[in-house]
């Protein structure tokens, strides 16, 4: 199924004198990407919410596909729970979304701030924490994308399932549709969780490489 966890941005904080930070390139640097970190706060909550959705809606559709058409109310009960589940998913999905369209708008101002950056090696480092941003940013949008999508075939399987004319083989070929978008969600998870620490290792690199003092919290 697809309740794979997200991965989440390391939250640092920095040593430097508070008078002091963000007087040069690198240090506005800092601020804008820590800024953006700390925009995706609630993101952890929201992947956690999302995942206990997910097993509660996996539990629901395989009772579901195992009782396959038979007309009797308890499958019709869980029809409604599935489809419940499905909006509930959907609110924490649009939350997800939200959440890092708010983050990724902290780091617009980078472009700026790396090329005021005197050392070009400094600059290349940075320039790699804003190309893998965007490449994790560019990866959620497609998982939304594939989740949304999977979430209508979901919709589309459960209506066959309460329609009393539906075919068998129709219900089958909309189960082997769901399933293998389901695989392709799981894909993405993965695409993002590794961006998402290739984004925390080069972050920390560019800091120890420009002298920032930082620390994890």
């Amino acid at each position: 199924m697809i309740y794979r966890n997200l991965a989440f941005i390391t939250v640092l904080s920095v040593t430097l004198l508070s008078g002091c930070l963000g007087a040069k390139p690198e240090e506005k640097l800092y601020v804008a990407f820590e800024s953006a970190t700390k925009q995706e706060k609630t993101l952890s909550e929201d992947t956690k919410k999302l995942a206990t959705l997910e097993k509660q809606g996996l539990e629901l559709y395989n009772q579901i596909t195992l009782e396959g058409k038979e007309n009797n109310q308890v499958v019709k009960e869980k029809l409604d729970q599935a489809v419940t589940n499905i909006h509930d998913r959907k609110k924490v999905l649009e939350k997800e979304k939200a959440t890092l369209e708010n983050a990724q708008n902290e780091v617009k101002s980078v472009d700026n701030y790396i090329k005021k950056l005197e050392d070009k090696k400094l600059q290349e480092q940075a320039e790699k924490v804003q190309d893998i941003y965007i490449n994790r940013a560019d990866s959620f949008k497609k998982l939304y994308d594939n989740y949304g999508k999977s979430i209508q075939l979901e919709q589309e399987l459960y209506k066959m399932l309460q329609a009393k004319d539906e075919k068998i083989k129709s219900i089958n070929e909309k189960v082997k549709m769901l399933n293998q978008s389901y695989e392709q969600i799981l894909s993405n998870k993965d695409k993002f969780n590794t961006y998402t620490n290739e984004y925390n290792q080069k972050k920390l690199d560019f800091y120890k490489q420009a002298n920032i003092k930082i620390k994890e919290i």
